[in-house]
């Protein structure tokens, strides 16, 4: 009796289950059905895709065939981690179309079932959308969804005060319901053949209510082709893990891949500052707690290691003598405890210690604050410094996520500078990271104008035997003229005296014979500098920047020559406006929000530039904003200004250490209080403090009590 009595409470829940299941099973069984039929669809689709131009361009054809063969190769017993390729591509072969083209052909033929194209820059984003655009527009028929994955923090409908998104459903009402509503969002959007891009995503969000990050992530699974930034698929941390947390028959086209090598570095590599464990501990108030404790402990041990960093390697003196140690910003009780010592250093000068070995003295005390401060935070959601913290615990998480991977590919940096001691864990050859990153897929390209030398790419990103092929520019020889211009000097030191000349250079070149001309600078400052000179003084020239990418384009209404003299002519910004067709933000001679409403007045310019009128008058931002919405222009009062003093102040000493953070505020607090009463007195006194807790109560008194 009691067996049979088992058995029929086990039949229960049995049943139930089964019901579950079913039910279940009917919910997903029409989407799998979605996707078993678009599967189908788009396979047949690409099997039929052509070229969507006339015919090839010099060399074009050649990179097809290399990536083409390169897909369809994917992982062999030679390449158990997928085929590879580098393609040196010069500029005019049309890399990007010669990129996707070959690879939606492999795909066609079974070849790869997603597609990433993943770029160090929006605007080579933008060129994939592009050449995706004229394939739909070539073959109307093409069954292929696209979509571009966006950073958080650009795509946010609904971020906080400050500008950073606010992802808590109780915060964000595009996240509160999230998966009630993405269902409809999906159905609807898939409906159709697509490419979805930022502007696509944002529209749709809005109108199903979604939040637009999200949405592109979930959409990304029903997608063909993947466009994104590197860190998509190589960074440890925002890597998307549901496609890359196991192998799959993806394709990968790196888009400038010469970029790619530093990019990883920086991705695998971290730093921690010792003043965030003294802010922190600040911000925390009077009272004990297991996070003051650990606070306590990890300063004490920044201290002690920044200690042996300047016994090991003096900071010189501008006369070259050894600085003295500084007094230290810290909250601990006096202590006679030994210095530690380093191990021997693989290089120790001016403040900055190299080790092999990781710091275990520092991880140790940092591991233990992960606990109670996690724990903080979740107590203290609506404290004042719950956003400090929170940056406190990514600092942290980030520094030992970096610790796990250290290995002789990496080296220790400990930089003391004053009060400050900086950690860095550096990663200096990607290699073995990449490669793996690179092995979750079948088939990887890797092409851009520069990968020269071909053995150091390959090596520093893991693919030492891979396929490196180089193609010829497809401009003719005879085309190439060579024109030596001795007088004028494009070295960094001459480059603020020449722009004019150089400006004035491109001039006479392109009224010598007509056609398109195409100018290249040493740096991106130096070619920005002699663009604004240029549309300046030349502008019935017509530029073609928009085209190369820019979205917007400020000119500064002033003459190299003039620097800060003299007075801005905007008609040189209104001529601007009228000749391009993207935004034009006017600068020069804006120091108050009614300067702002004139130029716009007067140039019809999209937006205005603010420079040397911000310094000690932030509030000028929200003044002119105000200005522009009909809203009433309010001043600062004495305690909105105190209190963006003391941020500043603080924010200063976190980033470069007390004493210099003392030192570099005094100029800036003679922005602050320009036209108050009782300035001067204020200035002789903050210049002979040397700490902050003296700085803070001197503004104090002068803010709030007008005692100088």
């Amino acid at each position: 009796m009691e067996r049979g009595s088992i058995c029929e409470e086990a039949e229960m829940p049995r049943q139930e289950l089964d019901e579950f299941l079913d039910k279940l099973l009917c919910q997903y069984a029409p989407w799998a059905q979605r996707r078993i039929e678009w599967d189908v669809k788009r396979t047949q689709s690409l099997a039929a895709l052509q070229f969507p131009f006339a015919q090839y361009r010099p060399g074009q054809r050649a990179m097809a065939g290399e990536i083409y063969r390169a897909c369809r190769a994917g992982k062999t017993a030679d390449c158990k981690g997928g085929t590879r390729l580098f393609c040196q591509a010069p500029t005019g072969i049309g890399k990007t179309m010669s990129a996707l083209f070959p690879a939606l052909k492999a795909m066609g033929e079974g070849n790869g079932e997603n597609l990433f194209y993943l770029t160090a820059r929006n605007t080579t984003q933008t060129a994939a959308e592009d050449a995706l655009t004229r394939l739909h527009t070539a073959q109307p028929e093409l069954a292929l969804r696209s979509v571009t994955l966006t950073a958080k923090e650009k795509v946010c409908l609904h971020p906080d005060p400050e500008g950073h998104p606010a992802c808590l459903p109780e915060l964000c009402p595009y996240a509160n319901g999230y998966y009630d509503r993405i269902k409809d969002a999906l159905s609807a959007l898939l409906d159709d053949t697509g490419s979805f891009d930022r502007a696509a995503l944002a529209g749709a969000a809005k109108h199903f209510s979604v939040c637009p990050f999200e949405l592109g992530l979930d959409l990304s699974e029903w997608c063909d082709v993947v466009i994104g930034d590197y860190n998509y698929l190589f960074d440890p941390v925002v890597h998307l893990k549901r496609f890359f947390d196991a192998s799959g028959d993806w394709l990968f086209l790196i888009d400038e891949a010469h970029n790619l090598p530093d990019r990883a570095r920086t991705m695998y590599s971290a730093r921690f500052f010792k003043s965030s464990l003294t802010e922190a501990k600040r911000a925390l108030g009077k009272g004990k707690s297991s996070l003051r404790t650990a606070l306590t402990r990890a300063d004490r041990a920044f201290l002690d290691i920044r200690k042996a960093c300047v016994r090991l390697a003096p900071r010189r003196s501008q006369t070259g003598a050894p600085e003295t140690d500084t007094a230290q910003t810290t909250l601990l009780p006096s202590l006679q405890n030994p210095v530690p010592e380093l191990p021997e250093p693989l290089y120790a000068q001016d403040g900055t210690v190299f080790l092999r070995e990781l710091p275990s003295a520092l991880l140790s005390p940092l591991r233990a604050v992960q606990a109670p401060l996690q724990d903080w935070l979740e107590a203290n959601p609506d404290a004042d410094a719950h956003a400090q913290l929170l940056e406190l615990y990514f600092a942290v998480q980030d520094i030992l996520r970096s610790s796990e991977r250290y290995d002789s590919h990496f080296v220790t940096q400990l930089t003391a500078r004053g009060s400050e001691l900086e950690l860095q864990l550096l990663c200096l050859d990607p290699a073995p990271f990449v490669e793996a990153s690179l092995s979750a897929g079948r088939s990887a390209a890797l092409f851009s104008a520069t990968l020269t030398p071909p053995s150091y790419y390959r090596g520093v990103l893991g693919c030492a035997d891979a396929r490196a092929v180089a193609l010829p520019s497809p401009f003719p020889a005879e085309n190439l003229g060579l024109y030596c211009m001795a007088n004028i000097s494009t070295r960094y030191r001459d480059r603020e005296t020449s722009v004019q000349a150089v400006s004035d250079a491109l001039a006479r070149l392109t009224s010598g014979k007509t056609g398109n001309y195409l100018a290249f600078f040493p740096s991106y400052a130096y070619l920005r500098q002699v663009y604004e000179d240029f549309a300046a003084r030349h502008p019935d020239i017509r530029t073609l920047v928009q085209e190369s990418g820019a979205q917007m384009i400020t000119l500064h209404a002033r003459t190299r020559s003039q620097f800060y003299e003299g007075h801005a002519d905007w008609r040189a910004v209104a001529k601007l406006k009228r000749r391009i067709s993207i935004p034009v933000v006017g600068n020069g001679d804006v120091t108050c929000w009614q300067d702002a409403l004139r130029m716009m007045e007067e140039t019809s310019c999209d937006g205005v530039a603010v420079g040397r009128a911000a310094q000690g008058n932030p509030w000028i931002f929200s003044q002119i904003r105000d200005a522009m919405a009909g809203r009433t222009v309010a001043e600062p009062t004495n305690e909105e200004k105190l209190d963006v003093l003391t941020r500043h102040l603080h924010a200063l000493a976190q980033l470069k250490g007390e004493a210099v953070a003392v030192r570099e505020m005094r100029r800036h607090i003679v922005c602050y209080v320009r036209g108050m009463r009782d300035a001067a007195r204020l200035r002789v006194k903050v210049n002979a403090i040397t700490e902050i807790d003296e700085m803070e109560a001197a503004l104090t008194a002068f803010m709030l009590e007008g005692k100088a």
